[in-house]
């Protein structure tokens, strides 16, 4: 089974040193497991475009598309054997850096 674990982060966009440090030790227990597919950092929501192209009507906006105080800082897809190992690895994750996790389930 396959999740999408989101960093939800709602401070200072950029890890310190030591959530690194911790965040990087995570990566690796998750590689040498086999459980960690990609893992990712996104840059600030300031940088983000947001698209419309549905219609003829495109819409293109600077900023995320539901602007809040909370936002996806980078995300983790892994793959594990049941909901609880999910759950697990969310836990040490929100541990690792500090930050809330989102986790969903991926279809397929």
């Amino acid at each position: 089974m396959r999740y999408l674990m989101s960093v939800i982060n709602s401070g200072a966009a950029q890890a310190s040193p030591d959530e690194e440090l911790r965040i990087d030790a995570f990566n690796e227990k998750m590689q040498a497991a086999g459980q960690r597919i990609v893992a990712h950092g996104l840059y600030e929501p300031e940088l983000a475009k947001s698209i419309d192209a549905r219609t003829e009507d495109v819409t293109i906006v600077d900023g995320l598309i539901n602007p809040t105080e909370e936002f996806m800082i980078g995300f983790w897809i892994v793959e594990v054997d049941s909901h609880d190992n999910a759950m697990q690895l969310a836990l040490e994750g929100s541990r690792a850096c500090n930050r809330k996790i989102e986790l969903r389930q991926i279809h397929g």
